[in-house]
C-alpha cells in the first residue's frame, strides 16, 4: 500500500503479490490523479494536460505464454491538450498468448472511441477486433500531431491477424474535412 504526492500530481496503490507459487499471482489496485503529462514530454513537445484514472489488475504468471490475467481501467475526466476526455473504459484480459478486449471506449464531448475483439501476441496467434471512432471535430486530434483542420469523420471496421500482421477492413466517412 502507498501514496505519492508531488508536482507532477498524485497517486495511490494497494495489492498483494504471492510469489510462493510456482506461477506467481497477484492483485493490484491503483488510481492515479491530476498526473500533469507535461512533466514527462520532452521540453519542446511536451503535451499538456492532466490525467486521472484507476485501475486493477489481478491474475497471476509473468511471462505471456502462461499469463492469465485481467486489467479493468477507468479514465476519470481528463485532458490532453485541448481535448477534454469525459470518460472511459478498458476492460483486458491476456490468456493463452492473447488479448482479450471485452471493452475499450473513450469519450469526449464530440467523440467516442471504441474497440472489442482479441487479437494474438504472436505470429502463430490470430484473433480480430471491431473498432469505431465517431470524431465530431478533427480540429483538437489533429492538433495532437501538429496539424490543422476541421470536419468530422466516422471510422468504423474490423481487424484480423496478430501483432505483427494485421489486416484491416472498413468504411471511412469524411464530412466537410
Amino acid at each position: 500500500d502507498g501514496q505519492l504526492r508531488s508536482p507532477m500530481g498524485g497517486a495511490s496503490w494497494s495489492g498483494k503479490i504471492d510469489l510462493a507459487d510456482k506461477r506467481p499471482s497477484y492483485d493490484l489496485h491503483a488510481a492515479v490523479n491530476d498526473f500533469d503529462l507535461e512533466q514527462i514530454g520532452q521540453s519542446n513537445k511536451a503535451l499538456n494536460g492532466k490525467l486521472n484514472l484507476r485501475g486493477t489488475v489481478t491474475g497471476s504468471g509473468i511471462n505471456f505464454a502462461d499469463m492469465n490475467a485481467h486489467a479493468d481501467v477507468q479514465v476519470l475526466p481528463s485532458s490532453v491538450a485541448s481535448i477534454a476526455v469525459n470518460q472511459g473504459n478498458f476492460n483486458l484480459s491476456l490468456n493463452g498468448n492473447k488479448v482479450r478486449i471485452a471493452r475499450a471506449e473513450l469519450s469526449t464531448a464530440d467523440s467516442t472511441l471504441s474497440a472489442a475483439g482479441e487479437v494474438g501476441l504472436d505470429a502463430e496467434m490470430n484473433g480480430s477486433f471491431d473498432y469505431r471512432a465517431r470524431i465530431g471535430d478533427v480540429a483538437p486530434w489533429l492538433a495532437l500531431v501538429s496539424r490543422k483542420g476541421s470536419g468530422s469523420m466516422d471510422i468504423a471496421g474490423r481487424a484480423q491477424g496478430n501483432l505483427s500482421d494485421l489486416q484491416t477492413r472498413g468504411n471511412v466517412r469524411l464530412t466537410a474535412l
